[in-house]
């Protein structure tokens, strides 16, 4: 019997990936001022939060680079988990080798796209390292994605036991 797909659960998946994206590119499309004050603000508050609860001393410089950095990992790896649930859920007679790859490509050329047009947009600049960061994490939301399925479906079917 072959699997099938509720509509539901296909629109779902593409509204996550979607509104996702739209994230991505409000992030992206940031004047270099606006994404600068964004993360200062973030990191002011997370100081002062790791301060009240454990006595912390982070500096917010330092804990703002962080979180500059990070964020590329964090948006673009569950980038990559959304989009490959998606294709998945779209192209369900593909081989999932088949569905990863197209979902890792998908997302690399979304990276390489994102940080092209930062070049367009005043005090931000394209950096081809960042984007080989996004393109990294993207891949690993992808095979992390592709692995909890495997466990899930090995799950769901046993294999067969002899008598």
């Amino acid at each position: 019997m072959g699997k099938t797909v509720t509509a539901f659960r296909l629109y779902i998946s593409w509204a996550a990936a979607a509104a996702w994206l739209a994230i991505l590119a409000f992030l992206t499309l940031q004047g270099g001022d606006d994404t600068s004050a964004l993360s200062l603000r973030i990191a002011r508050w997370l100081t002062a939060i790791l301060k009240q609860i454990g006595r912390y001393e982070v500096s917010t410089f330092t804990l703002n680079m962080a979180l500059r950095k990070s964020a590329h990992v964090i948006v673009f790896f569950i980038l990559g988990l959304l989009l490959t649930n998606a294709i998945r859920a779209t192209f369900i007679a593909l081989k999932r080798g088949l569905t990863s790859a197209i979902a890792g490509a998908v997302c690399a050329i979304i990276a390489v796209s994102c940080e092209y047009s930062k070049t367009f947009i005043p005090g931000r600049h394209c950096q081809w390292d960042e984007a080989a960061l996004d393109i990294a994490a993207a891949i690993t939301g992808v095979l992390i994605f592709s692995l909890l399925n495997s466990f899930k479906r090995r799950k769901k079917d046993p294999p067969c036991q002899p008598h």
